[in-house]
């Protein structure tokens, strides 16, 4: 993993996860299963350097996510309900915490959009996207997250 050309966004989203949620990336025993009920959050930002940060994650993590950001359990229907906003912001936190290591000078600013959620069609589509060039897939307490960072220039 640590050859990724992901290898800064790993790094962020770690953080981001650690500190917002309380979960950890660890190596995995054996690969996980592809999710069923996958999303795709992406954000593009744009400044010195420009491009997209995506994560693909199933709407189960985001409830986890969501119930440990809120303090709640995991099916607490809250939580089930704030699962795709809790994905979007731990892109976003994720981001926040990537593009200062990306910057050229301490004074640089970057443009971001607001995380976009996508659909994935089943297991399927996900082992297809989850092949494409680029992504690499970790695995946060079981659970497999499909990441990418890209770069226009």
């Amino acid at each position: 993993m640590n050859d990724s050309p992901n290898q800064p966004l790993i790094e962020a989203l770690s953080e981001a996860l650690e500190t917002t949620a309380f979960l950890t990336l660890l190596p995995a025993e054996e690969p996980a299963a592809a999710p069923d009920d996958a999303v795709r959050i992406a954000m593009e930002f744009n400044g010195p350097k420009s491009g997209c940060l995506e994560i693909m994650a199933s709407r189960k993590f985001g409830a986890t996510l969501a119930a440990n950001i809120m303090g709640a359990e995991e099916d607490d229907e809250e939580a089930l309900e704030k699962a795709e906003d809790a994905l979007k912001e731990i892109l976003n936190i994720t981001c926040g915490s990537l593009l200062p290591n990306l910057a050229t000078d301490p004074a640089d600013v970057f443009d971001i959009t607001i995380p976009q959620l996508t659909e994935i069609d089943g297991v399927e589509q996900w082992e297809e996207l989850a092949g494409e060039d680029g992504i690499t897939v970790i695995d946060v307490e079981g659970t497999p997250l499909a990441l990418r960072l890209t770069h226009k220039d």
